[in-house]
């Protein structure tokens, strides 16, 4: 096997594609570090700071990385480039939209929108098909998630989550069992919209 250094962006992918090691993970993020600096220095995402961009980048190199399609004979790095000048895009579109949250920054982690201490992600990830990776972005995007639901929505997605029955959501609620059916399918439709 060749050096780290030596290998290229489209070799390490390859190799990370097959198989997920840690040190051709670091040597790849190492790569685009100066790219991730120059994002911090010229784009104003709000309460970020550098650290806060590479973690962006770290979340957006593990989607290039499954993403990428080795067999088209592109480049990785004008690839990666584009995914993650999108990714911050898309976050400064989302703090300046008025009309998401009602204008609202923050939820406070006394409120019952906040499951940010493992609850109610726990139960969320047990209820619906996810892989690992969209477990970990979800868990990174819940408030958005919560969020972006209605008030009808939260309140079905929480009798969900804590007893997964449609039946007693329409007992205790005093609605139809169809409602019930129709907030988790949209729930679960926003869930999937989170994460990608």
């Amino acid at each position: 096997m060749l050096a780290l250094n030596l290998m290229t962006n489209e070799d390490l992918v390859k190799s990370l594609q097959s198989e997920m090691d840690e040190l051709m993970l670091f040597e790849l993020m190492s790569r685009f570090k100066p790219m991730v600096r120059k994002y911090s220095q010229s784009y104003f995402v709000k309460q970020y700071d550098y650290d806060d961009f590479v973690q962006e980048a770290n979340i957006v190199i593990l989607k290039a990385i499954r993403r990428f399609d080795i067999h088209k004979k592109t480049y990785f790095a004008p690839y990666f480039h584009q995914m993650y000048r999108n990714h911050i895009l898309n976050l400064i579109r989302h703090d300046n939209a008025v009309c998401r949250g009602k204008g609202k920054s923050f939820v406070s982690i006394d409120s019952e929108n906040c499951f940010l201490e493992g609850k109610y992600t726990d139960a969320l990830v047990n209820r619906f098909p996810l892989s690992a990776f969209d477990i970990f972005e979800i868990k990174e995007k819940s408030t958005d998630y919560i969020q972006s639901l209605s008030p009808f929505e939260q309140k079905i997605f929480y009798q969900y989550i804590q007893t997964g029955d449609y039946q007693v959501i329409a007992d205790k609620l005093d609605i139809p069992i169809r409602k019930v059916h129709d907030g988790i399918y949209r729930c679960h439709k926003k869930l999937k919209e989170t994460i990608r």
